[in-house]
């Protein structure tokens, strides 16, 4: 979905800002579910979460429907001045067509679908299991691990924002240095923010501090790679976006169910140990799939999809 209304909706100068506030719904979302769902399954039990959120979703869905359109050309709140600003001559000229074997033979369109892969590891091992190494390995209490995954997201929404104003105003640097620059540090920041918590303190109080601040750091740096492998999906892709942002949601899906695999094999028994060798492995294969990135897209330019849209 990122893909396709940044790529339908964003002027190409701001797609960097566009996109980052797009992918905020992911931080505005674990900032309302985690402390809602503590709150619920102390009190009510665990049904009583996935009831409320499945009420809540519905209502937002029907909401969404209301008001979008596939292309600001069919909205009809959007007028002439602001549908120039949007609609570039690319997309005026965009066909039906999608060359998906081209595509597929892209060498920077692996490289973002290979980077989004260490991003979906990173990104859901702190997402799902930051609750749990909180209250299993460190002991804290259910009800405050609900509001002290409060704060990860709400760190990676300020990244995010500062992030997308900076990368379309930073103008020293070429749009391809940017992207890996921002990537880069996205990336190898997360996976360095995680060894520590392998070697939290054994008081309750302060490794709760200390598990608190590195999972904010982490999750913090990969709010940067909003400005990295996704803003270029959007720039290489151009109007063929929606297949390569839905490869994208693929591979994100395939780190959500392969993570808790994962963790349940080399962290079965959830004692420090087990999870400080998890955060070393992860920290591993995040900055591999960066390496891969950075390496290809250096070696590629970035290039915007032009096949049969001039036909």
């Amino acid at each position: 979905m990122v893909g396709f209304v940044s790529g339908a909706w964003s002027p190409v100068f701001e797609i960097g800002k566009f996109v980052a506030f797009l992918s905020v719904c992911s931080q505005l979302a674990q900032i309302f579910t985690m402390p809602v769902s503590a709150k619920l399954c102390v009190s009510h039990g665990w049904p009583s979460a996935f009831y409320f959120h499945g009420i809540v979703s519905l209502i937002i869905s029907i909401i969404f429907l209301s008001f979008f359109t596939n292309s600001p050309t069919k909205h009809p709140l959007i007028g002439e001045k602001e549908l120039s600003l949007i609609m570039s001559e690319e997309k005026r000229k965009r066909t039906g067509k999608i060359p998906y074997s081209e595509i597929l033979r892209s060498y920077p369109v692996w490289a973002i679908w290979a980077a989004f892969l260490g991003n979906a590891f990173g990104f859901q091992l702190i997402v799902q299991f930051m609750p749990t190494f909180l209250n299993k390995v460190l002991n804290v209490p259910i009800e405050r691990t609900g509001f002290s995954a409060m704060v990860p997201p709400l760190a990676q929404i300020a990244i995010k924002t500062v992030a997308g104003v900076a990368s379309d105003r930073i103008t020293c640097f070429s749009e391809v240095n940017k992207l890996r620059l921002f990537n880069t540090l996205g990336m190898v920041g997360c996976g360095l923010c995680l060894v520590p918590l392998g070697y939290s303190p054994s008081d309750t109080s302060k490794a709760t501090t200390f598990a608190i601040f590195f999972f904010t750091a982490s999750i913090s740096f990969l709010g940067l790679i909003t400005c990295g492998s996704m803003k270029s999906a959007t720039l290489v892709a151009r109007q063929y976006a929606p297949f390569v942002m839905s490869v994208v949601q693929l591979v994100a899906c395939i780190g959500m169910l392969i993570i808790p695999l994962l963790v349940a094999v080399l962290a079965p028994n959830n004692v420090l140990e087990e999870w400080r060798f998890d955060f070393i492995q992860f920290y591993l294969l995040i900055a591999i799939s960066s390496y891969v990135f950075k390496i290809v897209i250096l070696i590629i330019q970035c290039i915007i999809f032009t096949i049969y849209s001039q036909k």
